[in-house]
């Protein structure tokens, strides 16, 4: 791995959501439409349990998700520590 991917590697956040708290408002969408859309009922899709990369150009748009979800169902945390 080049040192400018492995960089980019540890640089990087995951975005995770638990799916018990979720309740479909669609506020996350809002705020990371880059990378979350929304089904039918209005819950996330793109993002799992196990979490999605998060590249540094949108981590202030995730933080963002997370703050603003009304059930408190996003976790954003950093790679190295998922």
């Amino acid at each position: 791995m080049t040192a400018r991917i492995e960089r980019a590697v540890r640089s990087s956040h995951v975005l995770s959501v638990d799916w018990t708290r979720c309740t479909g408002q669609g506020v996350c969408a809002a705020a990371l439409g880059e990378r979350i859309d929304l089904d039918t009922w209005g819950y996330p899709t793109g993002v799992s349990t196990r979490g999605q990369a998060i590249p540094d150009s949108l981590v202030m748009a995730a933080r963002l998700a997370v703050s603003s979800c009304p059930a408190a169902a996003l976790r954003l945390t950093r790679a190295d520590r998922a």
